[in-house]
């Protein structure tokens, strides 16, 4: 039997909505539920890793919706490396296409700005956004007023800074 269907016949044992299947009898059923937990607590690890590099986007979404487009994601693009860190870049390309977000015309901005910010010392040091989305991200990190006037007609470029160790955002307006 190859590694994939070896691996296709368990994730069957684990579903309980299959039955025909081989490894079902050497599996008990207490095995079985204890897939699911590590299942389930996988899951949960992945969505704390994801808001951890996309905060802001994770308040401007709210709990509830972000844990939907995170087990969406996880549908679409199953975990293929040990390394939970790998998801951020397919995961903000799959919100910047999901067709329901595209009326928050600012949220790629938000993405970016996240993603810039959890990836420091990588090669991308600015983006050119509109006025306001960092002013936005911040009070999206602050959970403070989130009333500011983003000004997509008007273009700013934010920096990552980083000087002694220590990194920050700047912006210059365009």
């Amino acid at each position: 039997m190859k590694y994939k269907d070896l691996i296709e016949t368990f994730s069957q044992t684990i579903d309980p909505s299959q039955t025909n299947h081989e490894l079902h009898p050497i599996l008990s059923t207490k095995t079985a539920k204890n897939s699911k937990v590590y299942q389930k607590h996988l899951v949960y690890r992945v969505i704390e890793a994801l808001k951890k590099d996309f905060p802001a986007t994770a308040v401007l979404l709210e709990e509830r919706n972000f844990q939907f487009f995170v087990f969406q994601f996880l549908k679409n693009q199953p975990l293929e490396s040990g390394n939970i860190d790998d998801l951020s870049l397919p995961f903000k390309s799959f919100l910047e296409a999901r067709e329901a977000l595209k009326e928050i015309v600012w949220l790629k901005d938000i993405l970016s700005l996240d993603f810039l910010w959890s990836r420091a010392n990588t090669q991308q040091q600015s983006l050119i956004l509109a006025a306001g989305a960092l002013q936005l991200w911040q009070n999206l990190i602050d959970k403070d007023e989130l009333v500011v006037p983003v000004r997509s007609e008007q273009k700013e470029m934010v920096s990552l800074i980083e000087e002694d160790g220590e990194s920050y955002l700047s912006k210059t307006p365009l």
